[in-house]
């Protein structure tokens, strides 16, 4: 959707750039520390790709989950795997993954129903003894 071409076009400062990989790194470590088997994330609202990269470090399996192609090319180019779709609505088969994680997005949603109905989705796809993770900014 080119709206959201708005977010990648924007570049983050050096301190920036380091202020997220460090911020990516520390929930990474929380979501393992709740989830200490967990081998598969999913991501929903990836951005430019700090947590995919913390992923990537710690030997995770990551997908990412975004309706923008434009910032999923960036993630495959960078070899993460990517699905585009909407939230909710999830395509991905139930109890697929380990950890969900989805930072600044269901505060998107246009309504109560809409947030539920995403962390349902979220809550479908993870395995049994798996965990959602939320990040809003209220």
């Amino acid at each position: 959707m080119p709206f959201y071409d708005y977010y990648d076009d924007l570049q983050a400062t050096g301190i920036g750039r380091t202020w997220a990989r460090t911020q990516a790194r520390n929930v990474l470590g929380r979501l393992r520390r709740a989830a200490t088997t967990a081998h598969s994330v999913l991501e929903v609202g990836p951005g430019h790709g700090s947590f995919a990269q913390a992923c990537a470090a710690a030997g995770l399996c990551y997908t990412a989950l975004d309706i923008n192609l434009r910032l999923l090319r960036g993630l495959q180019d960078k070899g993460h795997s990517g699905v585009r779709a909407m939230a909710p609505g999830l395509p991905l088969a139930s109890r697929r993954y380990d950890i969900a994680f989805a930072s600044h997005v269901i505060e998107h949603s246009a309504t109560y129903r809409e947030a539920l109905a995403f962390a349902s989705e979220l809550e479908r796809v993870v395995a049994p003894g798996g965990v959602v993770a939320l990040v809003a900014p209220d």
